[in-house]
């Protein structure tokens, strides 16, 4: 279990940025100090989700409409404004998706502790 818990902090540090990546670390340090994952820190989690999803969805939703209004032969200060916001709906993108993972780890992780056995052995 600790091996799981190490990549998961391992994996915040690395993906997330560097306020949430604290932010979750704190939250999943201090519920483990607790016996275990508790509702609270999935719940930040969650939120945390939340906001890298919105934050996603601007960034992918500007990008697009610069695709739709760029001139077709607009050069330099187009073609660098069009870089600049394909990374940033990229980046935000790539946060969401890393914060939905750690976010699922969570759950599977607060859940360990409720699972038991099946029933059904004879």
């Amino acid at each position: 279990m600790k091996i799981l818990k190490e990549t998961l902090i391992e994996r915040l540090r690395s993906r997330l940025a560097p306020a949430h990546a604290v932010k979750m670390i704190y939250t999943l340090q201090r519920a483990t100090r607790h016996s275990g994952i508790d509702y609270m820190a999935v719940k930040e989690a969650s939120e945390m989700v939340e906001r890298y999803k919105k934050d996603a969805k601007l960034a992918i939703r500007q990008l697009r409409r610069w695709e739709t209004r760029k001139a077709p032969g607009s050069a330099d200060k187009s073609a660098l404004e069009g870089r600049i916001l394909k990374n940033m709906a990229r980046q935000n993108a790539a946060h969401y998706l890393d914060a939905r993972r750690e976010y699922h780890d969570l759950v599977a992780l607060a859940l360990l502790k409720y699972q038991t056995a099946p029933s059904n052995q004879n």
